[in-house]
């Protein structure tokens, strides 16, 4: 069978590559996969994800919602491989015919096909090994969990509930005994030394980004750690596998992967929860009407403090946590601010972002934010009065008022934004006016709706209207 090895790259990465937003390095971790031009990749439960009536409810909407397989795959020998010709074509029969679990020999063997777990079962073993497809619309689907060759069927379930049984326990253990603490265990990411090339980038590109974007110097924001992602178990390397066969697949149909680096910022729970296990759902909620569209907004490498706003502190000393993933954008079109946008608005474009020529804002639709994304660094940081002490704090908040944004308080907002509104397309004008019914109403702080104007408007044409106006 031709295999479909990824070609995991152990290289560093290099200066220039976060500072381009992707690099070579991106497009060598590909996977050798031919597909149709579309890019979907759907990850799906396989064995050991689920138990109960919900659970299998779910495998049958999965399996209904695909269209015909043009392509069936068998994870063997830690690669994915075609099945040959002729096993192709029952499969095909059997999954045209609404067949979920069916029995067929192949090689002198008898195999028991379950599409809605996504295995194949040997019936003499009882090994299994995970099946995936490609229907003909591009749409991919695959395990969020892969099985091993050599596993059992019984095995599977026994090792996930022992596993689930052991970290249940130290958890609680660890619960008990630190109940005042709330450190994020990071147990998808190593921490890296101060003294290490990758730590002195990542700190280098963070630090310079919030620099430029107000002004700080290396006294205002104080980088705490730096932890590189490692994708470990096979829930980890089923997402990177996910995400280099979806880079080779868009590089396939678009000729450019367009691959980028991007930065996530969350509270330090969400933080954990997307290094060890995935986006569970997008950050648009978080920006309100200054989203562009409803999915997981990043900021680019060199602009930091956008996604800096969306952290929340933890109780771990009040440190903050950013995340500087990789993202497969592919083409991107431009989404207004206040748009609901939540998909493609057709087969050309993959992904989004506020502005073609300067983006402040990528935007991963949430169909594909755990294939188009995959986590590689998290920075832990604190601000200048949390890393200096109390001592510094009222110095600090007068630094952080002449560094606001240009807006005073004697300026009305009614006038500020009728002059604005005269240099904004009627979708950003829109947005604005929602904004400020929030604003009037109480249910947005004047900071917060700053930080939207600020967003939605640039603070090239904030500035010189405010100039103009005075």
């Amino acid at each position: 069978m031709e295999a479909v090895s990824p070609r995991l790259s152990n290289s560093s990465t290099t200066d220039e590559e976060f500072s381009s937003g992707g690099g070579a390095n991106a497009a060598n971790n590909a996977v050798e996969l031919s597909s149709p031009r579309s890019c979907s990749v759907e990850l799906l439960p396989a064995v050991g994800g689920g138990s109960g009536d919900r659970t299998v409810v779910q495998y049958f909407n999965n399996f209904k919602k695909s269209g015909v397989p043009c392509r069936f795959l068998l994870f063997e020998q830690n690669a994915w491989v075609d099945f040959p010709k002729l096993v192709f074509d029952e499969l095909s029969a059997g999954f045209v015919a609404g067949k979920a679990v069916f029995e067929l020999s192949a090689d002198g063997r008898c195999y028991l096909f379950d599409f809605l777990r996504m295995v194949r079962i040997d019936t003499l073993t009882e090994a299994a090994n995970s099946i995936a497809w490609i229907d003909v619309d591009g749409r991919c689907f695959f395990p969020r969990t892969v099985v091993a060759p050599e596993e059992s069927y019984h095995q599977c379930y026994r090792q996930k509930e022992m596993e689930e049984l052991e970290i249940g326990n130290i958890d609680k253990s660890f619960s008990d005994e630190s109940s005042g603490l709330a450190w994020p265990r990071f147990s998808g990411a190593e921490m890296l030394g101060e003294g290490e090339r990758l730590y002195r980038v990542v700190r280098k590109l963070f630090l310079n980004g919030m620099r430029r974007a107000c002004g700080s110097s290396d006294a205002d924001v104080a980088v705490m750690s730096v932890h590189k992602c490692s994708y470990p178990g096979l829930s980890g390397r089923s997402r990177l596998k996910a995400f280099q066969m979806m880079m080779a697949m868009a590089k396939e149909a678009r000729g450019d992967a367009n691959v980028k680096f991007g930065w996530y910022g969350a509270s330090a729970s969400n933080v954990a929860d997307v290094v060890e296990h995935g986006f569970g759902k997008t950050n648009s909620g978080e920006l309100g009407f200054g989203a562009h569209g409803l999915g997981v907004h990043l900021s680019p490498p060199q602009h930091p403090h956008g996604s800096s706003v969306l952290c929340r502190e933890g109780a771990e000393g009040g440190e903050k946590y950013m995340v500087l993933c990789r993202v497969v954008m592919g083409n991107m079109e431009r989404v207004e601010a206040g748009s609901l946008q939540r998909h493609p608005s057709s087969d050309e474009f993959d992904s989004g972002v506020d502005d073609l020529d300067n983006p402040k804002w990528y935007v991963v639709w949430s169909t594909g934010m755990n294939t188009r994304i995959i986590p590689e660094y998290v920075v832990s940081f604190k601000t200048c009065n949390q890393a200096q002490g109390t001592r510094r704090g009222a110095a600090a908040a007068a630094t952080a008022t002449r560094r606001a944004p240009p807006v005073r308080t004697w300026l009305s907002f009614p006038k500020l934004l009728k002059e604005i509104e005269k240099s904004l397309p009627s979708p950003k004008t829109r947005a604005l006016e929602r904004l400020y019914n929030q604003h009037k109403l109480g249910k947005m702080s004047k900071d917060i709706f700053i930080r939207y104007i600020r967003s939605i408007v640039g603070d090239k044409l904030l500035a010189s209207t405010i100039r103009r106006i005075r």
